[in-house]
């Protein structure tokens, strides 16, 4: 959904409350749908972590999201490749 079309308005107060209406089902964060509560908060958001692994990025967190393994401790400068 595009807020400004929903809006169909550049006024702030119209933009806002389009935005707040959202609920966006399809991305490409992990975790539920982007929706937002009474503070402007997304209801949804997660932390995740990434690792650069074989000079990739890798998700490592949270597991059920997860493309690779955590790799802790993380090997010395030395040993990588």
């Amino acid at each position: 959904m595009n807020a400004l079309e929903t809006a169909a308005s550049r006024d702030p107060k119209k933009l806002r409350d389009a935005i707040a209406a959202t609920k966006l089902k399809e991305h490409l964060a992990p975790g539920g749908p982007i929706e937002f509560d009474a503070a402007g908060q997304n209801m949804n958001a997660m932390t995740t972590l990434q690792q650069i692994q074989k000079r990739e990025v890798k998700l490592v967190l949270p597991e059920n999201y997860a493309n690779a393994k955590l790799i802790y401790p993380v090997p010395g400068w030395k040993t990588k490749k």
